[in-house]
């Protein structure tokens, strides 16, 4: 663990579509719009670069499933390419609206993490991050995370924004 700090909290993506829907439906309309999101430096296997910026829904409903991806600094890494729509300010009015909401404390599970401990978190169902935390400065003594990305062949079918980050948004593939 770390010496101060440092824990994880939760919250179902649902929960904070739904509360969104009931405080603040017009901020949720732009939401369901595609925002402009960083895509973490990808390579096809040519060794070409993949774009670096996509746009996608926040919140999204493809048939019977609903799917949310967000990422606070990814959406405003966004800005740091030129080519890159410009956020808006109704955009990032909602983006402040569904931090406020995921940090309701009765709508988030919040959880420690100690050595050993796994946390498995569907990121297209479940909202999730840590607080601040501050660590031990001696050599080894630093927290270790590791983060592995699984998949799976009954994966449902996701708006086709999501292509450039999972490299696939047809149902039934293996993303990553």
């Amino acid at each position: 663990p770390a010496v101060s700090g440092g824990d994880s909290f939760a919250v179902s993506s649902k929960t904070v579509y739904n509360t969104m829907l009931e405080q603040h439906p017009d901020l949720l309309a732009v939401l369901c719009l595609p925002v402009p999101m960083h895509v973490p430096p990808q390579w096809g296997p040519d060794g070409e670069a993949s774009a670096r910026w996509c746009e996608l829904p926040m919140f999204s409903r493809l048939g019977d499933h609903f799917a949310s991806y967000f990422n606070r600094l990814h959406i405003e890494q966004t800005q740091e390419f030129p080519d890159a729509p410009r956020i808006t300010q109704e955009q990032a009015a909602a983006v402040d609206a569904v931090e406020e909401v995921s940090r309701i404390p009765e709508l988030r599970l919040d959880m420690p993490l100690r050595p050993g401990d796994l946390q498995l978190v569907n990121n297209l169902s479940v909202a999730h991050a840590r607080t601040a935390y501050s660590d031990d400065d001696a050599p080894g003594r630093g927290r270790l995370l590791l983060r592995m990305h699984a998949a799976f062949a009954g994966s449902p079918e996701l708006p086709r924004g999501y292509t450039a980050i999972f490299g696939s948004s047809t149902a039934g593939t293996y993303r990553g």
